[in-house]
């Protein structure tokens, strides 16, 4: 199984590699070993993270389900991708237009494409989460479970805000009869004022609920194609 989620932005960095070093042109010659030598180090990377994938394989469930702690990986993974993808920015803005790029400019952007590769390669090891699962926890969270909630005007981070609130009140509260009587608010506000989407079974819809303050912070996130570009618009939405 492909690690395609990852390896998109590689692949994509490796055709820009080949273009700009068709531009440069007789530098290359002359400096071949500061551009050939980290292309090679990412090929290396990749087919050793494609045998990782393929011992970590991850086959969709029949139905759909979320555990707990498939939850929590994929949170953090997600911080994770985005950290990677913020420290290594691509410095494609700078280059103009029908101008042979500079060999320091190649260098540059070898550099943000080998950053960024490997810094999601090793996220995604760390996490013990192939792409294949986290791209469908992120199908799941964000398009068959977010978006239908969206579109009917229910905000999950709000109530779950609110939910916080009245949790923290009753922590906070000295008489225990009614101490006991907002926590019971606090664990059903949720879902009653948020109902699962139709057909999204009701005990993943309860869990999303209990995390949808950062499922909500992290919409623009790690994105499972790392490429910049696809912050412009939301994962699944």
């Amino acid at each position: 199984m492909k690690a395609k989620g990852c390896l998109i932005a590689l692949a994509v960095g490796l055709g820009l590699m080949a273009l700009l070093l068709a531009l440069v042109g007789p530098a290359v010659v002359r400096e071949g070993g500061k551009i050939y030598r980290p292309i090679a180090q990412m090929q290396g990377a990749q087919k050793d993270f494609e045998a990782w994938t393929e011992q970590h394989t991850f086959k969709a469930p029949a139905t759909v389900s979320v555990s707990e702690d498939q939850l929590k990986r994929f949170l953090d993974l997600r911080r994770r991708l985005d950290a990677v993808d913020e420290k290594n920015p691509l410095p494609i803005e700078g280059m103009r237009r029908n101008e042979r790029p500079k060999l320091s400019e190649i260098e540059g952007l070898l550099e943000g494409v080998g950053g960024m590769a490997s810094g999601r390669m090793d996220a995604y090891r760390e996490a013990s989460m192939p792409p294949e699962e986290y791209r469908y926890l992120e199908r799941v969270i964000y398009r068959q479970w977010l978006r239908p909630l969206r579109a009917k005007g229910l905000d999950p981070a709000s109530v779950a805000r609110a939910a916080k609130e009245v949790a923290e009140l009753a922590s906070s509260e000295r008489d225990a009869a009614v101490a006991s009587r907002l926590k019971r608010i606090a664990e059903t506000l949720l879902e009653r004022r948020v109902p699962a989407p139709e057909g999204f079974p009701a005990e993943t819809h309860a869990l999303l609920l209990t995390r949808a303050t950062e499922i909500d912070a992290l919409i623009d996130a790690g994105p499972s194609v790392p490429m910049r570009g696809a912050r412009a618009g939301r994962p699944g939405l």
